[in-house]
């Protein structure tokens, strides 16, 4: 008896909830039963839901910021709205006690390898920066210094826009004294001995040789960088091709057609080249006192810091200028008028 009333109860809430939302949207033959938080599609079952979200690629969840109009609002939306705000507390809350989180920059020292690794950097007249730890590139960058060798380790990426899926490479530790060319020619001339994924699909840029190529280095430390290269010189080995450089973690290279190089913003003016290398002898000056770098000669700054008694030491990416005092802008400038 009890089963049976329970039954006639859940066809009669059926019944109301079907003239109440009517069929669903989905087959339009069963009364529905469930509203989609996200985009209000009434449906009477698990697969029509389903099928509403392969369809209209919607995940079911409610948009917690949708724009609800002031005279369409409930008290239901009203407390949707506090419930929100307290998350987004919570949020910044929890944040503040991430130590992680919490202490990012704060002009904290470096490590003692990455201080090296920097210093050896601007010995050799490049410009050297960090991103903060939490930063995706500062934890693939694998460049070191070689402590024995006083040799640079370098990691590359090297990107091929002239393929259809841009792809990418990455060389984890390259000499500094290796040849541009000796490099890319292992991408374009493969061999057994280096067994590279993919590498048949260079087959465009196989045909065309080392000869048929140049190679771009992404601009740093100049105006408008973010989409400016640097053309380097593919028989130069990797440390002159950087110096006078900004490097942020490691270089990305550019291997590119000869006949497509006008699709990229190159720097070759001489103004651009002069606010580079002025740009250059400010953070070596800030940094370490070297001498400034005239776009072929730099002092030996490592000799020099032997008769020094005391250590400089250097700080991350927030220490070093894209972020420079007025005072610091006014200097840049009269050096730059001055050359």
């Amino acid at each position: 008896m009890a089963s049976t009333v329970s039954i006639k109860a859940n066809a009669e809430h059926s019944t109301i909830l079907g003239k109440r939302l009517g069929y669903c949207e989905a087959c339009s033959a069963n009364a529905a039963k469930y509203t989609c938080p996200r985009c209000d599609v009434k449906t009477c079952s698990m697969e029509c839901l389903n099928i509403h979200k392969a369809e209209l690629k919607c995940n079911g969840i409610r948009d917690r910021t949708k724009y609800i109009p002031l005279v369409k609002m409930t008290k239901m939306d009203l407390m949707n709205d506090y419930y929100f705000l307290e998350d987004c507390t919570k949020f910044v809350q929890n944040r503040k006690r991430d130590q992680r989180k919490r202490f990012t920059c704060l002009q904290k020292n470096l490590p003692i390898h990455m201080m090296r690794l920097q210093q050896a950097a601007l010995d050799r007249g490049i410009a050297l920066k960090f991103m903060l730890q939490n930063f995706s590139k500062r934890q693939k960058n694998t460049s070191y210094l070689d402590f024995k060798s006083e040799k640079i380790f370098w990691r590359i990426e090297w990107c091929f826009p002239q393929t259809n899926e841009n792809y990418v490479y990455i060389d984890k530790h390259i000499c500094e004294d290796s040849k541009l060319c000796d490099i890319v020619d292992t991408y374009l001339q493969p061999s057994s001995k280096h067994i590279i994924p993919g590498v048949n699909k260079l087959a465009n840029y196989q045909a065309r040789g080392v000869a048929g190529v140049s190679l771009l280095l992404k601009a740093e430390g100049v105006q408008q960088s973010y989409d400016r290269v640097t053309l380097l010189n593919i028989h130069d080995t990797l440390r002159e091709s950087l110096q006078g450089k900004t490097i942020v973690e490691y270089p990305t290279i550019y291997v590119v057609l000869n006949d497509q190089l006008d699709q990229f913003h190159i720097i070759d003016s001489d103004d651009d080249l002069k606010h580079e290398i002025c740009h250059i002898n400010h953070i070596l000056h800030r940094c370490s006192g070297v001498q400034p770098y005239n776009g072929g000669c730099l002092i030996n700054a490592k000799n020099e810091r032997k008769n020094r008694s005391k250590r400089i030491n250097f700080f991350s990416f927030e220490m070093l200028p894209n972020d420079s005092s007025d005072s610091d802008d006014a200097t840049l400038n009269e050096h730059f008028k001055a050359t």
